[in-house]
């Protein structure tokens, strides 16, 4: 049976390596003789106590910002625990280390003549990219005002089996190893912390403003809340096929009806359909209600929501939101461009609706800017198309798009001016859908 259970673990392994696209980190070649050496050197690191960190590189670099150039804190004595992301080699008694640890990066000088032991500085010496170290030494500051850290003792606590490399130029190892495109691309991991900081913030803005957050089905007998199609499993225990949701809507506005007046659910949603640059299978969305109000009140909210959001993230944005958004009526919008593109005045009274005669005319129209609609075979479908080829790359500016067909529009209030039109708004930013 052991021999059994070892078999099946092996090919579990090459399986996930498979899957995960293990193996492009496995092509660089693991310096096994180094290894053998920095392990007889240190002894059995996983048997010795912890070593903890007296801070982080963020905090140290926060700490001791004002540190006049020159000077060395022989009083203060840090800890700091990091990856090393660059070595640098100054004759046979001198190296520096770069320690990353997060999203900060700091010097650490290793002189062999302030080392506490002469092992400890050539453990230092044979140190590879990739390896988890523990530094402890002095705060200083080099002749420019540069933060360091004066080494005195080093301790290997992960060694790295890999070499890491320059850099990925594949998406798709980026895509599938994602650690290793964290540790290679800090960029990416700065990412993972904004998108943190947006959720963090919007769930904040929120609960500001009295909304509940909530918990809707993911798994449910059927699908709705949005025209996409879903993901179907089945459930064993009921005996019957399942669906993952598409959009939470209609279970927000089960709840609004059920007397919370102010719901929103941050969660994922999967639909079973293309992917690109602006489409996931599976993502994470934001919806919130708010009874007595209408589109009116939720264009300045949402301005509030972004414009703070925008405020307090500490990142050199290339776009800051402020002010007032533009606002855009969809169906006018569509006219001029049409107009513009046939050289002649465009209406689209009367053919906002799925009579065949109207389809008809919006196919002729469509062809005439250039449009492939030869797939398309619905009214609702052409006017997306349309409006996403016309009128969406437009919007540079934050930009509401207001007033969208009731025809593609089927859970949204009516105009009460212009019923064939609906109270909804879509925004776009740089010609992308928020």
């Amino acid at each position: 049976p052991g021999f059994m259970q070892l078999g099946r673990c092996r090919r579990n392994i090459a399986q996930w390596r498979q899957i995960s696209g293990h193996a492009a980190i496995e092509t660089a070649t693991p310096s096994a003789t180094r290894q053998r050496e920095i392990l007889g050197r240190s002894g059995d690191i996983f048997q010795r106590p912890r070593r903890r960190p007296t801070m982080s590189v963020g905090d140290f670099l926060i700490a001791y910002r004002h540190l006049p150039p020159g000077q060395v804190l022989t009083d203060q004595t840090v800890t700091l625990n990091g990856r090393v992301v660059r070595r640098r080699d100054s004759g046979r008694s001198l190296f520096f280390l770069d320690l990353d640890c997060g999203l900060d990066v700091l010097q650490i000088k290793c002189s062999k003549t302030e080392f506490a032991g002469a092992e400890s500085f050539e453990i230092g010496r044979s140190l590879a990219i990739g390896d988890h170290v523990s530094v402890t030494g002095l705060p200083s500051s080099t002749a420019k005002g540069q933060l360091l850290l004066r080494a005195n003792t080093l301790q290997v606590t992960a060694p790295c089996q890999h070499r890491i490399p320059n850099a990925l130029t594949s998406p798709e190892i980026r895509q599938r190893q994602r650690y290793l495109d964290m540790i290679v691309h800090p960029d990416t991991r700065a990412r993972f912390v904004t998108r943190s900081k947006i959720i963090s913030y919007i769930r904040q803005f929120l609960d500001g403003e009295s909304f509940l957050e909530v918990e809707t089905p993911v798994l449910w007998s059927s699908a709705g809340g949005a025209n996409a199609n879903p993901f179907v499993t089945h459930g064993s225990a009921i005996k019957s096929d399942l669906h993952l949701r598409i959009a939470p809507e209609l279970f927000l506005k089960q709840l609004i009806v059920g007397g919370l007046e102010r719901v929103y659910e941050i969660g994922k949603v999967f639909r079973n359909e293309g992917m690109d640059r602006e489409h996931h299978p599976e993502f994470t969305s934001v919806e919130f209600y708010m009874a007595h109000s209408d589109y009116t009140d939720l264009i300045p909210f949402t301005e509030s929501l972004l414009c703070g959001l925008s405020d307090s993230l500490a990142i050199a944005a290339s776009y800051r939101f402020s002010g007032q958004f533009d606002k855009i009526d969809v169906v006018d919008c569509l006219e001029a461009e049409l107009s513009s593109a046939l050289g002649a005045t465009v209406s689209l009274t009367g053919l906002l609706t799925d009579d065949v005669s109207a389809r008809d005319e919006l196919q002729r129209l469509a062809r005439h800017c250039g449009l492939d609609v030869s797939s398309v075979a619905s009214s609702s479908a052409l006017l997306g198309t349309m409006i996403s080829s016309l009128v969406e790359p437009r919007c540079h500016r934050p930009t509401f798009l207001m007033n969208h067909p009731t025809l593609i529009s089927p859970l949204a209030k009516s105009h009460p001016t212009r019923p064939e039109l609906a109270e909804r708004f879509e925004l776009f930013v740089n010609g992308q859908e928020l």
